[in-house]
Order: structure tokens, then sequence, then C-alpha cells
């Protein structure tokens, strides 16, 4: 009885340990893809390391990954397959998070990353469940900086992903002309009105602020230019840099709405006009002047 008893705990013993080696190599097999050495992420996108065997072609993995052939070539480089060479599998799912990427990109562009030192930024590697509001409270900066530095059109972001984590917080972008340029909503009969010189007809308007220069501030008449919220376009505005005493004058082409970058600016001008007298800061002291008409009594 007590032989009969040791023979059935052994057998036990063997067939559960069987089962869980196969539960192991089930388990394993289920995480890594078939006949593949290992798995890699590439900018977030995973990449299938497969080492070659007997007769295998570009089609053949192509069937065994259900990955297109055109994808696995352009992993390789299209290099001539030899047994035992190692090759890139790039997931299907690496095409899709490109296109998507790419007509995002097209629908909403980014301004280019501003270029950092490599003692500006420290570089992290996204982890599972991560998002960029956690990352942002684990270095203690914001969202917005990160995106920045990264060139993000969103706040997603993959698993694997290297960020690039500014020490300090980014200033937002520039604005352009498109941005900021209030549609002249004047109609053709208004426009060619024209108020009747007189003697006392013209006054002069003088203000002191804050001025905001951007770049893309050009026509074909010139460079000189400026946008006013109240100076009727046409209007040359007379500009002086309290810092350098220096003038200039350009001339109001439109109206600007309130932006982060415009808020409280009394003036926007043109780089050129900037250059002019001095300004190296994108917001700036500025005094101005100009003639306006009188208001009728």
């Amino acid at each position: 009885m007590d032989i009969t008893y040791r023979t059935y705990l052994y057998r036990a013993s063997f067939f559960a340990a069987m089962l869980i080696g196969c539960c192991t190599q089930s388990l394993k097999a289920a995480s890594t893809p078939l006949d593949s050495i290992g798995v890699e992420y590439e900018d977030g996108r995973k990449v299938i390391i497969h080492q070659l065997e007997a007769k295998e072609t570009y089609y053949g993995l192509s069937r065994k990954y259900h990955v297109s052939v055109k994808n696995i070539i352009a992993a390789n480089r299209n290099k001539a397959l030899k047994i035992g060479d190692t090759v890139r599998i790039p997931a299907e799912t690496m095409s899709v998070a490109a296109n998507t990427s790419t007509t995002t990109t097209a629908q909403q562009p980014t301004a280019p990353p501003p270029t950092l030192a490599q003692d500006e930024y420290t570089s992290y590697k996204v982890g599972k469940g991560e998002t960029l509001f956690t990352i942002s409270k684990r270095f203690i900066i914001s969202v917005e900086s990160i995106k920045r530095a990264n060139g993000l059109a969103n706040d997603s972001i993959k698993v694997g992903a290297i960020l690039k984590i500014p020490h300090e917080e980014l200033p937002p972008p520039p604005v352009t002309a498109n941005e900021i340029i209030l549609t002249d909503t004047t109609t053709n009969d208004e426009a060619d009105v024209e108020i009747p010189a007189n003697r006392y007809g013209i006054r002069e308007m003088t203000e002191k602020g804050i001025g905001v220069w951007i770049d893309d501030l050009n026509q074909e008449s010139g460079s000189m230019l400026a946008l006013h919220k109240t100076a009727p376009i046409g209007t040359v505005i007379k500009i002086t840099n309290p810092m350098t005493q220096r003038t200039t004058f350009a001339k109001v082409v439109g109206k600007f709405a309130d932006t982060a970058e415009t808020q409280n600016a009394i003036i926007v001008i043109s780089k050129s006009a900037a250059s002019l007298i001095g300004v190296l800061d994108r917001r700036f002291q500025v005094e101005i002047a100009y003639g306006a008409p009188n208001e009728e009594n």
C-alpha cells in the first residue's frame, strides 16, 4: 500500500510538472511572435526580430507575420537574405500609426520643435500607462512645454517613445500674421468714404505700452508694416523704442486680435520695423504717435 501510494505521488508530480511546463511555453509563445528571437520598440512602434532559416523569403515572412512585403523590405533596406541573419519585421500597426500621424500633421501643422542643448533636457522613455499629464507631474513641467520640445500636435504618446523633457518652461511659439490679423468687415462703400480735411481736421494721438513683432508681416508694398486696433488702414505710425531712442515709421495694414502673444499690446509691427529701432525681445516697451481725424461735433 505504501509503495503504491508513493508511485501515485511520483506520477502525479511528474504530470503536474509537465502541465506547468506546457503552460509556461504557451504563455511565452503568446507574448513572443512565432519564430521571433525578440521584440524591440523603435520610436514607440513594435518591431519583431526574426532569425532567418533555410529557404525563407520576404514573401514568406510577410505571410507568417501578416505584414506587407513592402514594409518588411523597407525596414531592412532590401538587403539580401542569408541563413542565420536577423531581419526586422515592423508590426502592421506601425504603418497605420505612421499614416495616421502624417494625416494629423497635414491637417494640423505644428511649429518645429526648438533646438535644445543636451544640458537643457532629459531623455525619458514612456512607460506603460503613462500620459503626458503624469509625466509632466513627475518632472514638474507643463504638458505644453513637453509637447513643444517634441513637436507633438496632440496629447497622444506611445509606450516606448523617447521624449525630451525640458528643464525649464519653453516660451510659446511665435504667432503668425494669419493668427492675429482680423478680417476687415468694412464694405466697399464704407472704405471709399473720405473725411473732408480742414485746418483742425487732424489731431495727434500718442500711446505708450507693449509692442510685439512677428516674422511674416510683409506685403508687396513693403515690409515696414503694423497692425493697430483703432488706427485706420493706411495710417502711418511713428514708432519709438524708449530704451534706444531709435525711431521708425510703419504703415497700418490691419487690426490684430488678442492672443497669448499679443495680450495687452498696443501695436504689432513687422520684424523689419523692429530691427530698425533696436528691438531684441518679441515683446517690448514702445511709444507710438499718429494722426487721427477729429470726431465731428
